[in-house]
């Protein structure tokens, strides 16, 4: 049997762990570009439409807006391979997200499907995938404009664009951000994990 990524156990399991890039105000040309450029990163196989079936046993689909979810295998900085995907939302801005499951990470890493709380130590592991992660979103910003990045467990519209132009990026923060700035993207890494036990710490 060859190599189980879409068909592992619990692959798809746990939630997602998220770039998730507010690109604009409704535009298929900027949304277009954006799936595009993500989907052409190197660490990247895609795409696919069909998760219970393994990525070599089905067609390869090129990016489009007419699929509203699209699935891959991304390379992660430990060598592993792991079940990915991408999902468009439209509302008064357009929003990409590029997802990891929990349940994947897990299984490239070792243990179980479950998702650290304020009593539970926080894997190591994930400040490799958030650096992964914006390193993902840099990608995207050679090519494809968008107004905010969001880095973290389930971030989808956690903040816009125009409450940072206000408030400005957190100094202290549970996740990550990427901010055009300048005529360039700046990433803010999160700086909870340096200081609380979880993600979801007091």
């Amino acid at each position: 049997m060859g190599e189980r990524l879409f068909t592992a156990d619990k692959a798809w399991s746990g939630g997602n762990y998220e770039l998730a890039l507010e690109v604009g105000p409704r535009s298929d040309d900027r949304l277009r570009a954006a799936l595009e450029a993500l989907w052409s990163h190197p660490d990247l196989d895609g795409c696919y439409l069909d998760r219970g079936c393994e990525p070599a046993d089905q067609p390869r689909k090129q990016p489009d807006l007419e699929s509203e979810s699209l699935l891959g295998v991304a390379q992660l900085p430990n060598g592993s391979r792991v079940a990915c995907g991408s999902f468009r939302l439209r509302e008064y801005s357009d929003w990409l997200d590029f997802y990891l499951p929990i349940g994947s990470l897990w299984n490239a890493w070792g243990g179980n499907p479950s998702w650290p709380g304020p009593d539970v130590p926080e894997d190591p592991w994930l400040l490799e995938v958030d650096d992964w992660l914006a390193k993902v979103g840099l990608w995207i910003a050679r090519s494809a404009w968008f107004r905010l990045g969001l880095i973290g467990h389930e971030v989808s519209g956690e903040a816009y664009a125009a409450d940072i132009t206000v408030q400005g990026i957190p100094a202290k923060r549970r996740i990550g951000y990427l901010w055009p700035s300048g005529g360039s993207v700046v990433y803010h890494r999160r700086t909870w994990g340096e200081t609380h036990s979880g993600p979801y710490g007091p």
